[in-house]
């Protein structure tokens, strides 16, 4: 408990003003799924002595000592849907506006979707009867093993669900998750295009081609070409431009629905890099979509060998024996 107090705080500071009326509770079923002895707690008066800012009454839904059971995965569902519960009861009291600050670990079974990332935001909303019905069956993002997310159920606040359920057919599946760009971040050679391509293939037993594209990074970078020289200022603004206007502005708004965008980018560790990482930042946040980034590497020896190998070097514009000398 004492890391989620100390998170809300700072995330929070308005909590704490008298006239934020903000209401503060702190709910113990939302302790971390785990018995790792850094997510063993303390007391209630131990916490309030710890945070003297908040209000004792915040403390009174806290045992006074730590006691709870070993952790089971029954128990940790349970407590999940009382969560769910809790919200649900909050929403129907007039709270439209719900922050909760909690564990990775009970937050996959609280909510379906990709491992929560640290200091990661989503939004939710239960889900309507047809919904419960169709999507309260999931698979849990850190053991892979199906799981009922219901009865009470919550999905992606305007979609949906993130989870695709079990016997539906490919478009109708497609439309179970909101769109998402999958950035594969690395230096040249280390399998950026080759895992891109891989990633197509499996998501094509699952979602309709028309859902699937794949973005190089070269296809953006050649276009720019045609026009500018290439690390020159037009370059970027121009690069920036291309990747708007010649790729996501042609996906229409009525099919970005279950959309998957997989591509591939240098970003390097300059003002440069971090100007295209914000741009691809701005393109996913103007649009609503989600925003997965995974930087990839691999052995210097295997990425050496690959930037000078014949196949790679062949009609690239900076041979790969200087990329060698950069790596």
């Amino acid at each position: 408990m004492t890391r989620t107090i100390q998170t809300a705080l700072h995330a929070f500071p308005s909590l704490l003003a008298p006239s934020s009326g903000t209401k503060l509770e702190i709910c113990p079923d939302l302790r971390e799924a785990h018995d790792a002895e850094c997510n063993k707690g303390v007391g209630r008066q131990a916490l309030a002595v710890k945070f003297p800012q908040l209000q004792p009454s915040v403390f009174e839904s806290l045992p006074a000592k730590w006691d709870y059971p070993e952790h089971s995965i029954e128990s940790a569902r349970e407590r999940a849907e009382s969560v769910r519960n809790i919200l649900k009861n909050l929403g129907e009291q007039g709270y439209k506006h719900i922050v909760i600050v909690t564990h990775r670990c009970i937050a996959a079974f609280l909510v379906q979707g990709l491992r929560f990332q640290p200091s990661e935001l989503r939004s939710f909303e239960f889900a309507g009867p047809e919904q419960i019905e169709k999507l309260r069956i999931g698979a849990h993002c850190e053991t892979g093993v199906e799981q009922d997310y219901g009865p009470t159920l919550l999905v992606p606040w305007k979609s949906a669900s993130s989870t695709i359920p079990r016997g539906v057919a490919k478009d109708e599946a497609a439309a179970t998750h909101p769109p998402i760009l999958l950035l594969l971040n690395g230096f040249p050679g280390v399998g950026k295009y080759t895992i891109a391509k891989s990633l197509l293939s499996l998501l094509q037993s699952t979602l309709p081609a028309s859902k699937l594209q794949l973005i190089d990074n070269h296809s953006v970078i050649d276009i720019v070409l045609l026009s500018h020289e290439k690390h020159s200022p037009a370059y970027y603004a121009a690069r920036k431009t291309v990747l708007r206007t010649e790729f996501f502005d042609k996906i229409r708004e009525e099919e970005q629905g279950g959309m998957v965008v997989l591509m591939t980018s240098v970003f390097a560790e300059n003002e440069h890099g971090v100007d295209q990482w914000a741009d691809h930042v701005e393109l996913v946040r103007e649009r609503g979509w989600v925003f997965v980034h995974v930087n990839l590497g691999c052995e210097a020896g295997v990425n050496e060998g690959r930037l000078v190998s014949e196949e790679r070097v062949k009609g690239r514009e900076i041979p790969g024996g200087k990329k060698k000398q950069i790596l």
